[in-house]
């Protein structure tokens, strides 16, 4: 019971000071809103990433590389590239049963 009166002491403390130094709690209180936001947009762009690559998977999509790439966002493939692939993409077409 000693340890929880010290804390709510202290707790009450800070809390009732907070106007005496209010510029410093601003900028505290700013600075983590600030990481938190960071935080929350650099775990939204990995999961849109990761559905991205990985849930968009439909029979009528082909994800197409460069040559060389480990995945799509490595890869480059320029305009007119594209074009002739799409030109070429029913000679190339494999069934289903034998994709992997």
């Amino acid at each position: 019971m000693h340890i929880l009166r010290q804390t709510a002491a202290l707790t009450s403390f800070g809390l009732k000071s907070i106007p005496e130094r209010l510029g410093a709690s601003l900028v505290t209180v700013i600075g983590i809103m600030t990481v938190v936001t960071v935080l929350l947009s650099l775990l939204s762009m990995g999961e849109g990433a990761q559905f991205w690559e990985t849930g968009q998977t439909r029979p009528d999509r082909a994800v197409i590389l460069s040559k060389g790439a480990l995945s799509p966002f490595a890869s480059r493939i320029t305009r007119a590239r594209s074009r002739s692939s799409r030109m070429n993409r029913a000679s190339s077409r494999v069934p289903t049963a034998h994709r992997s």
